[in-house]
């Protein structure tokens, strides 16, 4: 079973300096500075966001004299003569100490490659790579795959531990058709609301194709939330498979307090940020546990404690901010390659340096150095 985190309030919480996380101001323990490589916005836009993120935060924890750690982005542009300019300038910084490759780039195995020929001393990480776990495995000293979605189980299990007496599902045949796993998914959601004794509900709706489609599926879903509100009660979850659902939804349940354990995409961050009207700054977005906490300020307002749900954040985010965090945790502890790889360093490097958690396992048996990662769910 997944670790389920709830996030609770307190103004003192709010308050709290990312220096619990990390290093203390005027801390002896060592400066690091870590490159992550990562394609353009347009061709790479996971990546290139999850790197701009930790750039952010650290940019920020630098300001606030949290830590003294530095991280470069580097981005490879589309001809390999910028991939080398590239490489020649994370080779010829005598100060860069770990290298985080991440994405999708047709160079980037090629860069991988030359800074290793180049500078052995590199801590050499990947984060969500285009690669075989081979390849990973043999060019990388640690590398991070995010798991595919969060398990049906997992949602099932997380609506339950917030109260949930039914669960009920939205989707589309379009839906289905489009995301191959998704009828496992709901299907594993069913198996779990047996075991827990949670009423089950499927509910199909029509395709999207318009947005006029738009506008009738959700006034189709919004009435036949009441239906549901009428049969069971207001302890029920409820799940869309697509973004015009979750918008409905999200509103409905905090109009009458329903339960929502997960979002279509597993993260209701954005989604609640937009609804609540809150900006957050840039350089704050990869501040994921003090965004839940701002968040779950709101939804006190609205009594909506402990019915909001989900991943804290998108699995291929979560192998950037592994990634990142474990080199910097190595570097400063000086751990060897087999203490790197262990699930128990991992697990413990993320929640001194983010205060966050996740599920670590080898991508094949024996392969130690490739780790498949799911992030934990947390209750706002």
């Amino acid at each position: 079973m997944k670790k389920i985190i709830t996030m609770i309030l307190s103004i003192a919480m709010l308050s709290l300096p990312m220096a619990a996380y990390s290093k203390a101001e005027g801390g002896d323990e060592k400066r690091v500075k870590v490159g992550i490589v990562t394609g353009t916005s347009s061709s790479d836009k996971d990546s290139y966001e999850a790197a701009k993120k930790m750039y952010d935060l650290y940019q920020l924890r630098n300001k606030d004299k949290n830590s003294n750690d530095e991280i470069k982005h580097f981005v490879l542009p589309a001809n390999s003569n910028g991939a080398k300019k590239v490489v020649d300038k994370i080779v010829a910084d005598e100060n860069m100490n770990a290298v985080v490759f991440s994405g999708n780039d047709k160079n980037m195995l090629s860069c991988i490659n030359d800074i290793k020929s180049k500078r052995d001393d590199l801590l050499l990480m990947g984060a969500d790579l285009s690669m075989t776990a081979e390849e990973m495995s043999k060019n990388l000293d640690l590398s991070y795959i995010p798991a595919e979605e969060s398990s049906g189980k997992d949602t099932a299990m997380l609506a339950k531990e917030m109260g949930a007496e039914a669960f009920v599902v939205y989707y589309s045949e379009k839906d289905l058709k489009d995301n191959k796993n998704l009828s496992k998914k709901i299907e594993d959601m069913k198996k779990e609301c047996a075991n827990q004794g949670v009423e089950f509900t499927e509910v199909k709706v029509a395709d999207i194709n318009s947005k006029e489609d738009e506008y009738k599926v959700k006034k189709y879903i919004s009435e036949d939330i009441e239906k549901q509100i009428y049969k069971y009660g207001k302890n029920i979850n409820v799940y869309g498979t697509n973004s015009t659902m979750d918008d409905v939804i999200i509103k409905r349940a905090i109009k009458s307090r329903l339960i929502i354990a997960e979002t279509s995409d597993g993260c209701i961050e954005n989604d609640l940020r937009d609804l609540y009207r809150t900006i957050i700054k840039s350089a704050e977005r990869g501040n994921f546990r003090g965004n839940v906490s701002l968040l779950a300020g709101k939804n006190s307002k609205y009594n909506m404690d402990r019915r909001v749900g989900g991943l804290l954040m998108p699995n291929d985010t979560f192998a950037m901010y592994s990634a990142v965090d474990t080199a910097i945790a190595a570097l400063e502890q000086d751990v060897n390659e087999n203490k790197l790889c262990m699930a128990s360093f991992i697990e413990k490097s993320i929640s001194e340096k983010d205060g966050i958690s996740g599920a670590f396992r080898n991508a094949k048996p024996g392969m130690k150095n490739v780790k498949i990662v799911s992030v934990d769910q947390v209750i706002y």
